[in-house]
């Protein structure tokens, strides 16, 4: 009798575990270098606590949520009054309040150092990117098999 015939019907053969509990920084050496090659070599701790954030269950769940319930743009009211609204899923404005509050948005502006941040600038909005793409691609392998 072979190995997949002992399987249950509906287990998933083939399917990597959830990608979860690493730190998405210092699994990347070749950003990591980038970082530190242009003189961003001071983020690297801030940029740690970034990846460990983006490798965790929650990020990747709240990621999910986001990517699941898309925006719904409101263009009227129940009285048909125009409001042009677009309203998003909490998970959404959960990781926009987690970016935020990693200074992402203004990282550019806000460190004063006497190189330019170009490098630095680049590696913590590259980190919760690669969130982003690690779920797609991960969705996507898994519906791909189902």
């Amino acid at each position: 009798m072979d190995r997949l015939s002992l399987q249950p019907p509906d287990a998933e053969a083939n399917q990597p575990p959830p990608l979860v509990g690493y730190n998405a920084w210092s699994r990347d050496p070749i950003l990591a270098g980038a970082v530190e090659r242009e003189g961003g070599g001071w983020i690297a701790e801030r940029a740690s606590r970034m990846g460990e954030l983006v490798g965790s269950e929650r990020l990747q769940t709240l990621a999910a949520q986001a990517n699941r319930h898309l925006p719904e743009l409101r263009t009227h009211d129940r009285f048909g009054n125009r409001i042009d609204a677009v309203e998003y899923h909490p998970a959404y404005h959960e990781l926009m309040a987690l970016a935020f509050g990693a200074g992402l948005h203004s990282l550019a502006w806000t460190e004063k150092r006497s190189s330019p941040p170009s490098g630095s600038r680049s590696c913590s909005p590259a980190t919760m990117i690669r969130a982003r793409c690690l779920l797609r691609r991960s969705a996507r392998s898994r519906s791909a098999w189902r």
